[in-house]
């Protein structure tokens, strides 16, 4: 299995690099050279930023083919994942009769659960309810006595283990750590859930084989988001589920397979020999990279289903994205952060945490780019940049859309398909100047900060809008401000406004409970079988 799984990371990486050295070369050779020798001819001025812009969509257009290479492969590594799972189940079954039974001596797994001041008793209960014998720990950072009452009524009626610590430092990796002293010595393995989460009732039974094999350190399974209970939620919670369903089984195979936060199982004996996890935002990809470093692996479970809520409202959807912002220009300071792994597994984990970092830069340069061209009277258009270039960059920044999208639309919903892009790409479109932001304080030498997602929504006012938004009002009065002094050249300045106006009415969606509600299904998974949600 390890040999097919080297022949795919070297396939696909190949292929990926042939295809954006290709499509780049022959675009800037075909149609960007003839482009620039004419403004070189006509309008020297706009030489420069027409260079910035062609550099700007390459880059947009490297990120959307990265994700279509994932979607395209990712059938391939399914079939290979569920061959190693198939494999791995039968020998572990053979091996080990408490792989399938709850006969004593049954391994301790434990089900921990983090919660800060957002604790699920629901969620956690059908949790615990699962094939095999578990039990449960909760790691509680509350500082509501409403929430700390739950908790401890909850450990009375289950009996539940609570731990509780005088601070939030480090937040949940802090909070994993403090707890592992405790949980170590009597428990086996250690499944991470969070507030949200919840595993299907066959989750431990299907993943205890795996550790047959003494390399495998954790178990992850496949995240899914339900409907949830407000209309963003409900509207977007496909930008989760779509996007890992169609690529993360090739990101799994073809780079590093991860431990996601949540939804993973991990050997005791593995995390006494790393010493813990890694005290970060994104305490999930450094995990991650620690556990390869140490010599093992993360098997990843793409047929077994983990339901979780999608971010409430966008408030909360802000607080996640800039979290994931930060982390990720946290982790691309490290230079050594990587070392020891293989070639494959760095690419992966390099391409996935500077895309953020790119797709921020190359947007804001091409908003430069643009307004340069047009004060010049040389819009793209007006220099002759055919549609089909345009329209692949355009493609390229909304690769992470399509497969919700094509799914909706073989579901037979064009129209909430239609609506769907277009609300999704809004949304990411009010992300620019927050991960400008957030980016680049971190890059400047600041810690990522771990900001605890809220699980509840309320109505927000509009004052409340416009001073969450304040960074983005900010620039759309400067794109003003240049277009009053620029003569009226007010059309490029138009994405300038977008993050502002669409970012408040964002904030200002009712949420009251959508009509039509559905909950994921996370009842036993069939083996071998490719998860439909």
């Amino acid at each position: 299995m390890a040999t097919h799984r080297t022949r795919f990371a070297a396939t696909f990486w190949t292929a990926l690099g042939a295809a954006w050295l290709s499509t780049t070369g022959l675009a800037g050779a075909f149609v960007i050279a003839p482009v620039v020798a004419r403004a070189t001819r006509e309008l020297p001025g706009a030489v420069a930023p027409l260079l910035l812009a062609s550099l700007a969509a390459a880059a947009i257009w490297g990120y959307g083919l990265l994700q279509l290479a994932h979607w395209a492969a990712n059938p391939a590594a399914r079939r290979l994942l569920h061959a190693e799972q198939r494999h791995a189940e039968q020998a572990g079954a053979a091996r080990v009769p408490w792989a399938a039974t709850t006969a004593s001596g049954a391994p301790r797994v434990v089900v921990v659960a983090p919660v800060a001041d957002d604790f699920r008793p629901d969620v956690l209960r059908r949790t615990l309810a699962q094939t095999v014998p578990v039990h449960c720990a909760i790691l509680d950072d509350s500082r509501d006595p409403g929430v700390r009452s739950a908790v401890d009524d909850f450990a009375v009626e289950t009996g539940a283990q609570v731990i509780r610590r005088r601070d939030r430092r480090a937040y949940k990796a802090g909070n994993l750590n403090h707890a592992l002293p405790l949980l170590l010595p009597d428990a086996d393995f250690l499944v991470i859930v969070d507030s949200d989460s919840e595993i299907p009732e066959d989750y431990v039974e299907r993943a205890l084989p795996h550790f047959t094999d003494a390399g495998v350190g954790a178990v992850q399974g496949r995240p899914w988001a339900r409907s949830g209970a407000t209309p963003f939620a409900h509207e977007l919670r496909g930008l989760l589920g779509g996007l890992l369903a169609a690529t993360q089984a090739s990101h799994a195979v073809a780079g590093l397979s991860p431990f996601l936060g949540r939804g993973g199982m991990f050997s005791t004996a593995c995390l006494r020999r790393l010493g813990g996890f890694p005290e970060r935002v994104f305490e999930d990809v450094s995990m991650s990279i620690a556990l390869r470093q140490h010599g093992f692996r993360t098997v990843y479970l793409d047929n077994v289903v983990c339901a979780e809520d999608y971010p409430v409202d966008y408030r909360a959807f802000r607080v996640q994205y800039g979290k994931h912002a930060e982390g990720c220009a946290e982790l691309l300071r490290e230079r050594r952060l990587l070392r020891g792994l293989p070639i494959a597994e760095r690419l992966d984990v390099r391409t996935a945490l500077a895309m953020p970092l790119v797709l921020t830069l190359a947007g804001v340069t091409l908003l430069v780019a643009n307004l340069a061209l047009t004060v010049l009277g040389a819009g793209a258009l007006q220099l002759g940049v055919p549609l089909p270039v345009l329209a692949a960059v355009g493609l390229g920044a909304a690769a992470p859309l399509l497969p919700e999208v094509l799914r909706l639309i073989r579901a037979g919903r064009p129209i909430r398909a239609a609506r769907f892009a277009a609300v999704s790409g809004a949304l990411y479109a009010t992300m620019l100047v927050l991960g400008a932001a957030r980016t680049l304080r971190v890059l400047r030498g600041s810690r990522g900060r771990f900001r605890v997602t809220p699980k509840t929504s309320a109505p927000t006012r509009l004052g409340t809008a416009l001073r969450m938004l304040r960074a983005e009002w900010a620039v759309a009065a400067v794109a003003c401000v240049l277009a009053t002094v620029l003569g009226g050249v007010f059309a490029p300045l138009m994405p300038l406004l977008l993050p502002a106006v669409a970012g408040t009415a964002f904030a200002l969606w009712p949420q009251h409970p959508p009509r039509r509600v559905t909950r994921v299904r996370v009842a036993r998974a069939q083996p071998h079988v490719g998860a439909t949600s």
